[in-house]
């Protein structure tokens, strides 16, 4: 998690709460994990990113 909000911009964004689901990808046959971050942004806006990550 601590990596997603390091390289993303969510450094003026309130963090409302973020979902991570690992899995096995039998077309690339790798482990994977999503993270799935909910935010705010200061204008206002409510959204929604998700970020892959190979383990």
């Amino acid at each position: 998690m601590k990596k997603t909000l390091e390289e993303n911009s969510y450094e003026n964004c309130e963090i409302i709460d973020y979902d991570i689901v690992r899995y096995y990808n039998e077309k690339t046959a790798a482990f994977q994990a999503d993270i799935v971050v909910n935010f705010v942004d200061p204008s206002g806006y409510h959204g929604s990113n998700r970020h892959t990550f190979v383990l």
